[in-house]
């Protein structure tokens, strides 16, 4: 019963943007790209990866979807797959998650 959303590792985000820089200075024309994995993961989904990474329960409310906001929002990257040679390598929801915690532990500030 909980939106939909498609997310990807930060290392992923990363390697998108290198590629795509590596497309200009090979001369290309500037463009745009939707990158995601393919597959959208509830908030609740969200929810419980932050609670096995952290260790810690995450407080929360249900309620109503917002008006307008859509229920599922899943990219596809198969213009950044055929232009860029690109594809998410990190898909596992845990290990974003995972790896996004122990970067801020690592980075409190």
């Amino acid at each position: 019963g909980t939106c939909v959303r498609d997310y990807i590792h930060v290392e992923d985000l990363a390697q998108a943007h290198l590629r795509a820089l590596e497309r200009l200075m090979d001369g290309a024309p500037s463009a745009q790209y939707n990158l995601g994995n393919g597959a959208g993961f509830t908030v609740l989904e969200v929810l419980g990866a932050v609670a096995r990474a952290t260790g810690r329960s995450v407080p929360r409310t249900m309620e109503a979807r917002r008006p307008g906001d859509p229920a599922s929002l899943v990219a596809s990257s198969e213009k950044a797959r055929r232009e860029l040679g690109w594809s998410a390598a990190k898909a596992d929801l845990d290990e974003i998650v995972r790896d996004a915690w122990r970067w801020m532990q690592a980075h409190p500030d």
